[in-house]
């Protein structure tokens, strides 16, 4: 695995939440909307700049290269799925690509 940006606790709740975001290869206004409801503006700014320079490959990377610091115990997991949850269901109903990425993050967080 490529060495990749060492995230802070907020910027990488913002990169986990704006993957899940782009499950459906979109970022609606809606979804922005929620995430800033957790995230500071700069914040989010900043990562999403540094998210978009990855490609699918390298950003589950960073996701998965920094579980361990970010999610490490069964509250930090229940937390972030929570947070994925409630953000897929913002719009909408959460569509199957939205089910299939909750699905395989919920198992990758819990391995």
């Amino acid at each position: 695995m490529e060495s990749y940006q060492e995230l802070s606790r907020e910027e990488y709740l913002a990169f986990l939440l704006l993957y899940a975001a782009y499950a459906d290869l979109e970022l609606n206004r809606i979804e922005t909307e929620e995430i800033l409801d957790c995230i500071d503006k700069d914040i989010f700014r900043d990562t999403r700049r540094y998210f978009l320079s990855l490609n699918d490959k390298a950003r589950l990377d960073v996701i998965l290269g920094q579980k361990e610091t970010y999610l490490g115990t069964r509250e930090q997991i229940d937390a972030a799925l929570a947070g994925i949850k409630e953000l897929f269901l913002c719009d909408r109903e959460m569509l199957p690509i939205e089910q299939f990425y909750y699905n395989f993050l919920e198992r990758e967080f819990n391995s």
